[in-house]
């Protein structure tokens, strides 16, 4: 399982009134951080599906555990 969040703040100090998102995809179980941008603006439908594509392309898609496929799903 993935865990996406974005939080949005005015990160950058020298740009002190710009509001940027940081998008965060970690991995639930090992705690990894697969993907980490700061982006301009809120959390888009655009910048979490370049986030997943970045993932999807970096790690895969795991295989079906092995319960799963036993049960025929």
């Amino acid at each position: 399982m993935l865990h996406l969040d974005g939080s949005r703040h005015r990160w950058l100090a020298l740009v002190p009134d710009a509001y940027h998102t940081a998008l965060v995809i970690v991995d639930d179980a090992t705690k990894h951080v697969l993907y980490a941008q700061l982006v301009e603006g809120g959390e888009s439908v655009a910048a979490i599906m370049t986030a997943l594509q970045a993932v999807l392309a970096t790690h895969g898609i795991p295989a079906l555990s092995t319960r799963t496929a036993r049960a025929g799903r």
